[in-house]
């Protein structure tokens, strides 16, 4: 490729910055920003989303202030976004995919008098509407691999994405407290209430 070919006015960097314990990241595009917490041990505890929601107010005014103070113009919230993403092991409600209605209550697969043997690998998305034509709740579900020893898991992600209608930061914040709720509420309606009492030891749904 020579440097004639490259399309610069099109190329949209991508930017990472990680803390020091590799557990939260900022990622910086043209048109994105973005504040993950992802799990670095086994066994660490998911923080509460009060906390991550504060760190990612934090650091998003810290970069609205380097925008004023560079002069390179202020943040424009077009479309948010909340995503959890659960990794459910085996042995966790489930020993094989026969047992997908133990935890996902509106999944099944009966082996019973059929040809077809249990699936080795199954997937499905499933899509919401969110309240006030706020947007959509996306769940998707996927049966793979932990990274570090292979071990076999069900990845639950359920993501809000959405804004629209008033686009101001008190906007924003409203809408983040909305997809927060439907999601939690949202993972406790699709969940088997065995595995959420036994495995999970919950509680209180909302």
């Amino acid at each position: 490729m020579t440097p004639e070919s490259l399309d610069l006015a099109n190329y949209l960097p991508r930017v990472w910055l990680v803390a020091e314990g590799q557990d939260k990241l900022l990622q910086l595009q043209d048109d994105r920003f973005f504040f993950n917490w992802r799990r670095m041990q086994e066994y660490e505890a998911y923080p509460r989303y009060s906390t991550i929601i504060e760190a990612f107010k934090t650091n998003l005014g810290i970069f609205q202030e380097f925008l004023k103070e560079e002069r390179l113009g202020t943040v424009k919230p077009q479309k948010c976004e909340l995503t959890y993403i659960n990794h459910i092991p085996k042995g966790e409600g489930w020993e094989s995919l026969s047992d997908i209605n133990k935890v996902l209550r509106d999944f099944s697969w009966d082996s019973n008098e059929r040809f077809l043997p249990v699936p080795l690998s199954l997937g499905g998305q499933v899509i919401f509407p969110l309240p006030s034509d706020k947007g959509r709740l996306n769940v998707t579900l996927q049966h793979g691999e932990r990274k570090f020893d292979k071990f076999p898991i069900l990845i639950l992600q359920i993501s809000a994405q959405g804004l629209r209608g008033d686009k101001c930061m008190d906007a924003v914040w409203e809408w983040f407290s909305v997809a927060h709720e439907w999601i939690v509420r949202g993972f406790a309606d699709l969940t088997g209430a065995a595995i959420q009492k036994d495995i999970w030891y919950r509680t209180d749904p909302t």
